[in-house]
């Protein structure tokens, strides 16, 4: 693994008021992610985060379920909150 972050990825966020907690990037652009956990930061509000302060805990998790909001198709928060559980739990 090279450590570049990744759509799909399952990170940890290393500052700010989220610091610690795990979220699913949905995208990336520049050095900028759109974050989500389904919980704080809901799908329809995702956050921007700075990519150096996110730490990889799964690489390319669930590249799928991040395809799916980052189009705009319909994603509740409990299944973003069910799988990012999953997920972790694996690891």
């Amino acid at each position: 693994m090279d450590g570049k972050i990744l759509s799909g990825d399952i990170c940890r966020s290393t500052c700010g008021r989220d610091k610690d907690g795990v979220f699913l990037v949905i995208s990336v652009t520049g050095d900028r992610a759109l974050i989500a956990d389904g919980n704080v930061r809901k799908v329809r509000s995702l956050k921007k985060k700075n990519l150096k302060h996110l730490e990889i805990l799964i690489p390319q998790a669930d590249v799928t379920l991040s395809e799916r909001i980052g189009k705009g198709i319909p994603t509740s928060d409990k299944s973003l909150r069910r799988r990012i559980a999953e997920l972790s739990q694996k690891k």
